[in-house]
């Protein structure tokens, strides 16, 4: 398209919107992008609907714009309050209405799409024609050749072909490619670094169609790689590049091999919803823990299961909880998504109890420093006053006030 007086090509990805989806949306919401958050009149989007998805685009993707669209607004007329979510979301750049089967609002919204590309902060950044030669190249190859990856080996040929030999140059282009949705490459993991994925969207479908897959949900999850043959087309998703798939799944925190390493896995975003007894956490000398949050990422909860796996083994887990067990301790991990909160209690000998407790922290902060801009709050229960929490600061160890839970 034409933006100014340039030509520009724009990688455009739909995301599901659906609960199974997010916790993929962690691959492509990328910063120096546009984004667009299409709401539905029909259906009314509630407030923390839209704003769910405005904090989720400010944590993956910074300070990148958004435009927000309300469609179908010729049947449903449909509003948000404006002024409010551009006060708490600067990114808004601006907001459309649009009804696609009168084309009400559709240039507007074209315009709208073409002003801010224009303004992105590095659309016309500079780079050498030999890094132009390699990217319409490597765009190419899946036309041309019916190619959906190929080894990282023949990129850096491709790379040397056109002058681009020093390993630093190459590292470096097939981060910004990377970047830009042209290729996936993931040059920080040794079990995916030597794999260059051309079309983006076969990795997304790919998973997409194990998580969408009607038997493994009602396996709650356990997949073995032997089942893989029958979710996917070996035409496009060879028998060799299965195990590449759970790999990355298995970098993401979408699953984890169990215990016996015999290729049996979890995908724990599909176990059951239904949370086991737990009475044994009720106790009022457990100790608890609190993390309130500004937006709680669908998957974070799953990620958390899949990291401290070695402490579940053998106990109840569901798909907002879990129950773990360490040096005669037990605690119960569970996420709130509605109150985003996730909380903390553990039970057993008390000189564990602060040390179960630190393990399940670090993990949890591990998760929350990969997502930029999440606020997490710790709180701690107020002894003697059921109901209160002390609010502490993060990374410190002082109470600085109470507030009723």
């Amino acid at each position: 398209m034409r933006v100014g007086q340039d030509d520009v090509r724009l990688n455009i990805w739909d995301f599901g919107g659906q609960e199974i989806m997010h916790a993929t949306h962690q691959f492509f919401l990328t910063k120096r992008s546009l984004y667009v958050l299409v709401l539905n009149a029909r259906e009314g989007e509630q407030d923390a609907n839209v704003e769910y998805w405005l904090r989720l685009v400010e944590s993956f993707g910074g300070d990148s714009p958004v435009l927000v669209v309300i469609n179908k607004v010729a049947d449903h007329p449909f509003d948000l309050n404006r002024r409010g979510l551009q006060a708490k979301f600067p990114s808004i750049r601006g907001f459309a209405q649009t009804d696609c089967e009168t084309q009400l609002g559709l240039e507007e919204l074209r315009q709208a799409i073409l002003h801010e590309t224009d303004r992105l902060e590095h659309l016309r950044d500079p780079f050498p024609a030999s890094w132009f030669t390699v990217k319409d190249t490597l765009a190419n190859l899946p036309k041309n050749e019916g190619v959906n990856f190929i080894p990282f080996a023949r990129y850096q040929r491709l790379c040397a072909e056109q002058g681009v030999t020093e390993a630093t140059s190459q590292e470096t282009l097939v981060g910004f490619l990377h970047d830009l949705g042209i290729v996936v490459n993931f040059r920080d993991n040794p079990r995916l670094s030597e794999t260059q994925v051309l079309d983006p969207e076969w990795v997304t479908n790919g998973i997409y169609k194990v998580l969408n897959a009607d038997w493994l949900a009602k396996k709650e999850g356990e997949l073995r790689l032997g089942d893989l043959p029958d979710m996917l087309d070996p035409r496009e998703y060879p028998q060799a590049m299965h195990l590449y798939l759970l790999d990355l799944m298995r970098k993401f925190e979408l699953c984890y091999e169990f215990y016996e390493g015999d290729g049996h896995y979890l995908v724990p975003e599909l176990l059951g919803k239904e949370e086991p007894d737990l009475l044994e956490f009720a106790a009022a000398d457990a100790l608890r823990f609190e993390y309130r949050y500004n937006i709680l990422p669908e998957g974070l909860l799953s990620r958390f299961i899949v990291r401290s796996r070695a402490l579940n083994k053998n106990l109840p887990r569901w798909r907002t909880g879990v129950v773990l067990a360490w040096d005669g301790n037990r605690a119960v991990v569970k996420a709130d998504v509605q109150d985003r909160r996730v909380s903390i209690a553990i039970t057993g000998p008390l000189a564990g109890r602060r040390r179960l407790l630190a393990v399940i922290r670090a993990d949890l902060e591990h998760i929350h420093r990969s997502i930029a801009k999440l606020q997490a709050t710790e709180q701690v229960p107020v002894p003697g006053q059921p109901g209160w929490w002390w609010n502490m600061r993060p990374c410190a160890c002082w109470k600085t006030r109470a507030r009723r839970s």
